[in-house]
C-alpha cells in the first residue's frame, strides 16, 4: 500500500488527488491530508439546499463536491481527512467496518471508547467524530472520512443550516448529528498534526506492504490540471445538483415579488413570478429574463443589469440577484 500525506490544504487539490489516485494507478492508496475552511457535499446533493448559503459565502468558505455520496461535511485545519483506495472485487468493494477499524484501533490505543454506529458514522459517547463516504469505480473503490479533531465546532454548527425548506427536489439530504472533536477526550494533549503522524505510523506498522509516497512534479501538475477542470468549477460544485426548484419572495424596494424557479443542470429552465417591480424599465418580465440563465449570482446579475440598464453591482440589481438563493 502507498502512504501519502499530503501537506496541500486545498479542497480542491485534494479530491482531485484521491481521484487522481483512484483512476491514474493500479496500487492501494491511504492518504492523510487536511482542507481549508470548506464545506464538502455529496455527489447527489444541492448544495444551496444542505449548507448555509449566505454565511458561507460572506465568510469565503469554500464549496466543493466530492465524487461519493453521502451528506455535507464541514473541514477546517482542525479536522483531519483519511482515504483509502484499494483494488476488489466487483460487488464486494464497499466494506465500512473494514476501513473504519484503523481508526478505532487507534483510538483504543489511545484509551478512546469509539465505535461505529450504523453504517457509517464514528461516534465517543453518542456523538459523531467521523463520517464516511464511498465512491466505486470498476474494481476500485475510495473509502474515505473525516475524523473531527480540533475543528472549530461553533462554525461547523452555523456553517451546515439546513435550508431545505426553501428548495423542493429529490437530493440526497445530509442527517444532522451532534459531534465532538477526538482531541476532548484524550489523556495526553496532542495536535491534529501529530495525531496525523500517530494515525500514519499505526496504518504503517499494521498493514503489510506499506510504503511511503511522494508526489513528483509530473504528479502534482496532473492533480492542479484535475482541479482546474473539474474540482473548482462552478459547474461540478453547482451545475451538477439535481433538479430542483427554489421559490422566494422578494422585497425589491418597490414592492413583494413572489418568484417561483425550476433549475435542472445547473440552469434556469422555468420561472414564473408575481407582483411587479414598479418604476423600473426592462426590455423583458423577470420570469422570461431568467430562463436559460445559470443558478449562479454573478450570472444572474449580469443578465439584470443588462436588461435594466444599471450596472451589476447596483443594490438593486444585487438585492434580487442575492435573494434567489
Amino acid at each position: 500500500m502507498i502512504c501519502v500525506t499530503n501537506r496541500e490544504t486545498s479542497p480542491f487539490f485534494n479530491l482531485a488527488l484521491e481521484e487522481y489516485c483512484l483512476k491514474d494507478f493500479d496500487d492501494d492508496f491511504f492518504i492523510l491530508y487536511r482542507n481549508d475552511r470548506s464545506v464538502i457535499c455529496g455527489k447527489h446533493q444541492n448544495p444551496y439546499a444542505e449548507i448555509n448559503y449566505p454565511y458561507v459565502k460572506k465568510n469565503n468558505i469554500i464549496v466543493a463536491r466530492r465524487l461519493s455520496g453521502g451528506g455535507t461535511v464541514y473541514h477546517d485545519r482542525g479536522n483531519l481527512n483519511y482515504s483509502f483506495i484499494t483494488n476488489g472485487l466487483e460487488g464486494d468493494l464497499v466494506n465500512f467496518r473494514k476501513y473504519t477499524r484503523p481508526v478505532l484501533d487507534l483510538l483504543k490505543k489511545l484509551n478512546v471508547n469509539a465505535r461505529l454506529r450504523g453504517k457509517s458514522d464514528l461516534v465517543i459517547n453518542g456523538r459523531k467524530f467521523s463520517g464516511n463516504a464511498v465512491h466505486v469505480s470498476g474494481r476500485r473503490v475510495i473509502h474515505h472520512g473525516t475524523l473531527l479533531f480540533s475543528t472549530d465546532l461553533s462554525e461547523l454548527k452555523i456553517s451546515l443550516i439546513d435550508r431545505s425548506s426553501v428548495y423542493s427536489g429529490k437530493w440526497v439530504r445530509s442527517i444532522p448529528s451532534e459531534v465532538t472533536n477526538i482531541g476532548e477526550h484524550l489523556e495526553k494533549r496532542i495536535d491534529v498534526a501529530g495525531f496525523c503522524d500517530m494515525f500514519m505510523e499505526h496504518v504503517i506498522q499494521t498493514i503489510p506492504g506499506c510504503r511511503i509516497f511522494e508526489m513528483s512534479e509530473k504528479d502534482v501538475r496532473m492533480i492542479e490540471d484535475l482541479a482546474a477542470r473539474k474540482y473548482s468549477r462552478w459547474d461540478w460544485n453547482f451545475g451538477y445538483s439535481p433538479g430542483y426548484e427554489v421559490e422566494k419572495v422578494l422585497n425589491t424596494g418597490d414592492g413583494l415579488l413572489k418568484i417561483l424557479i425550476s433549475v435542472k443542470n445547473g440552469i434556469i429552465s422555468k420561472a414564473e413570478t408575481s407582483g411587479e417591480i414598479s418604476g423600473r424599465k426592462g426590455n423583458d418580465p423577470l420570469g422570461k429574463l431568467l430562463v436559460k440563465v445559470p443558478h449562479e449570482e454573478k450570472a444572474i446579475a449580469k443578465v439584470l443589469a443588462r436588461n435594466y440598464g444599471m450596472q451589476p453591482d447596483d443594490p438593486f440589481i444585487r438585492g434580487i440577484s442575492e435573494s434567489l438563493f
